[in-house]
């Protein structure tokens, strides 16, 4: 999964030098900085989507324990013997 995008081409390595191809052809090659750069940001969006779900699913689990302790402090205050 791949979340820089070039508007030259895809990144990747060939014959293990780093480059930038469109339909099989290199466009143009890069330097080992740029490629690191490009690497580096692939991986930070790849962790923030992990990130995202990891916290939509905890804001999930909160609140349906949060519903349940609700239900349960309503059911105790009807449950109450009047006097």
């Amino acid at each position: 999964m791949e979340f820089f995008t070039s508007w030259e081409g895809k990144v990747t390595r060939l014959e293990g030098r780093p480059v930038i191809t469109r339909y099989g052809q290199i466009i143009r090659q890069l330097d080992e900085r740029e490629y690191a750069h490009i690497e580096a940001v692939n991986i930070r969006g790849l962790s923030a989507v992990f990130l995202f779900f990891a916290g939509a699913n905890t804001l999930e689990l909160i609140s349906m324990v949060l519903l349940e302790e609700l239900k349960h402090a309503a059911q105790i205050s009807t449950q109450q013997p009047s006097t």
